[in-house]
């Protein structure tokens, strides 16, 4: 017999959930003990529900923890949160959605409700301006930290908060989602790319707090990620997102050469793939936007500590 409870009480554990918050309405506290030691199985039904309660929507999820590498499942996740609410930004300060569940006794609808609150808030394009509250950041990170092991929900909820956290935070928010999004290697559908998007949105958000250094340290493991997975070397978002950090570290260096070089690429490169105008030239000016700023940063840098 299967021991799928054995897995259900490590998942609970990891996400801080009571014994009833899981299985109250399902089953009885005996079955559920019993289930978690794996001396029975739940009914289809049952199961289900408890697995929506684990907060695990998909039970392909369920069986790749269960399984490890073994489980090669149907693949069919999750859709990211950042995407499922994208429709939240940049409409009223004070969605519906959050005004209905900020107050919630439930702490999942409570996070929810300050993550759409968020998205409406931020102005990803002038993110330094943006009035973010501190108390939802800091119930939304404590929400996430008491969680040993985070599962996709978790990671795509962490990417979006990840870089408006703390100083003292971010690097430990960030160490916990790359350890975790490995875990899904042989999991997630086209995880290479994934990842690196990931890494690169969080870098990119980076540069407009004038985060340099932080946001410079991932293309290393950028870089590397690359060369591992031939493919994302075709995949043009990937390239030319890549490129205009590594154009950032050139000011840093004082590279002029690599400048001019990847500059001449990254404008080449728009020029065949895009038949848009708008976007053809939107790479290109934003790239050279990154580099002034960075420089105008150096020198100011520079001057005030010579």
């Amino acid at each position: 017999m299967e021991k799928y409870g054995l897995t259900a009480r490590r998942i609970r554990i990891d996400k801080g959930l009571l014994m009833k918050e899981v299985y109250g309405g399902i089953v009885g506290r005996t079955f559920a003990y019993r289930f978690e030691r794996g001396e029975v199985n739940l009914a289809l039904e049952d199961f289900l529900s408890v697995l929506d309660n684990l907060e695990l929507e998909n039970p392909d999820e369920f069986f790749f923890l269960h399984y490890g590498e073994k489980y090669r499942g149907q693949k069919s996740f999750l859709k990211e949160i950042a995407e499922e609410t994208q429709r939240f930004q940049h409409v009223e300060k004070e969605p519906k959605f959050y005004l209905k569940y900020k107050d919630s006794k439930k702490k999942e609808e409570r996070f929810y409700a300050y993550l759409i609150h968020l998205l409406a808030t931020i102005d990803r394009i002038d993110a330094q301006t943006s009035e973010v509250n501190t108390e939802e950041m800091k119930f939304m990170e404590d929400y996430l930290m008491q969680m040993e092991t985070w599962t996709l929900k978790e990671m795509n909820n962490a990417s979006i908060i990840l870089p408006m956290l703390a100083d003292d935070i971010r690097p430990l928010f960030l160490s916990r989602f790359k350890k975790n999004y490995q875990n899904y290697r042989d999991f997630e559908e086209d995880w290479s790319f994934k990842y690196a998007n990931h890494l690169l949105n969080y870098a990119l958000i980076q540069l407009l707090f004038d985060r340099y250094e932080e946001a410079l340290s991932l293309v290393p493991d950028l870089q590397t990620l690359v060369k591992e997975h031939p493919s994302l070397q075709g995949r043009l978002v990937i390239t030319l997102r890549l490129s205009q950090l590594e154009l950032i570290a050139a000011v840093f260096r004082e590279d002029d050469d690599f400048i001019r070089s990847e500059t001449q690429r990254i404008q080449t490169i728009c020029d065949l793939c895009f038949l848009d105008e708008e976007v053809r030239m939107a790479y290109p000016r934003i790239t050279a936007e990154h580099v002034k700023r960075a420089r105008a940063y150096k020198k100011q840098k520079k001057s005030t500590h010579p």
